[in-house]
């Protein structure tokens, strides 16, 4: 996370293409000032989800797939509290094991 101009770019090429699924914080956002999506997609972005459109739809990562690309394009804050989220979910995942 970091680059959100459209001059910048943070994935290296190819990255988009092999994702299985692509989300982001904010799709218009994502549409203005997102190379890698852009270059990899498109202008419009297609397929590409939000991630309040993936959560209320209950929409879940595909089976079997290897590549999860999310692009936020947010503050430094809300990218900390998705990190801790994660962290969060991965501990009480192997708490369970």
């Amino acid at each position: 996370m970091g680059a959100i101009l459209p001059s910048s770019a943070e994935l290296l090429p190819g990255v988009v293409e092999a994702g299985d699924l692509t989300v982001v914080d904010d799709l218009e956002n994502a549409r203005r000032a997102s190379r890698e999506l852009k270059d990899a997609l498109g202008e419009q972005l297609p397929g590409v989800l939000t991630l309040g459109e993936l959560l209320e739809a209950g929409i879940r990562r595909p089976a079997g797939a290897a590549l999860t690309v999310f692009k936020g394009m947010g503050s430094g804050l809300s990218d900390l509290g998705v990190a801790a989220l994660v962290v969060d979910a991965h501990r009480e995942r192997n708490s369970q094991i």
